[in-house]
């Protein structure tokens, strides 16, 4: 029996709506070999994915987004979940893996040109590693992750529609903002004009 864990049954899009990312900048992480997951499937060029993938990809999107360089943030998170001794054992249930990573932190933080990092207790953090630092609740980013992975395999319509739909809901934001933009300027034109015609009068 295989550990659902590391078992490749995700696809492509399970994997980035897990992790609430780009397809853009996730395929850029994997073809520049910043963060390596995913196995060649042996019918054609597309890949594969895991649990285990998913969650160190949701580790490395939120390190990234606060400035952690993609192939450090990856080699954190390889080193995070990769160690984890629950994927080597056989039938370990996902909750397993998010129980054990309940109230683990990764403390990140810059060293001079360098990023360092540890992992703690939440409860029991001890020294902080610097006046300024990353505090990621690596247990409620995983567990996120993994909830969303098994959400989009077993009901992959229903995820496709809301997919869309936040699509859609993006865009049409983004047109109507586009469109207040051009209101703004049209009245401030338009201000700008009555106040030189004033001037004009005055003169």
């Amino acid at each position: 029996m295989t550990n659902p864990l590391t078992e490749s049954n995700l696809v492509w899009s399970d994997v980035i709506y897990a992790i609430e990312g780009t397809p853009k900048a996730v395929r850029h992480w994997m073809q520049k070999e910043q963060v390596r997951v995913g196995v060649a499937d042996a019918n054609g060029p597309r890949r594969t994915y895991s649990l285990a993938d998913a969650a160190t990809l949701a580790i490395v999107r939120n390190l990234v987004d606060y400035g952690v360089p993609v192939a450090m943030a990856g080699d954190i998170a390889h080193g995070f979940v990769g160690s984890n001794l629950l994927l080597t054992y056989k039938n370990t249930p996902a909750p397993v893996l998010c129980q054990s990573l309940r109230n683990r932190v990764l403390l990140v933080w810059r060293d001079g040109d360098n990023w360092q990092h540890r992992t703690d207790l939440a409860h029991d953090m001890g020294e902080t590693p610097a006046p300024v630092y990353l505090f990621i609740d690596v247990g409620s980013v995983v567990g996120r992750a993994i909830d969303r992975a098994l959400l989009c395999s077993r009901n992959p319509d229903e995820v496709d529609g809301i997919a869309k739909l936040t699509h859609t809901l993006a865009r049409l934001t983004k047109e109507t903002i586009h469109a207040m933009d051009e209101s703004e300027q049209r009245a401030d034109a338009l201000r700008d004009r009555s106040g030189q015609a004033g001037d004009l009068d005055h003169g």
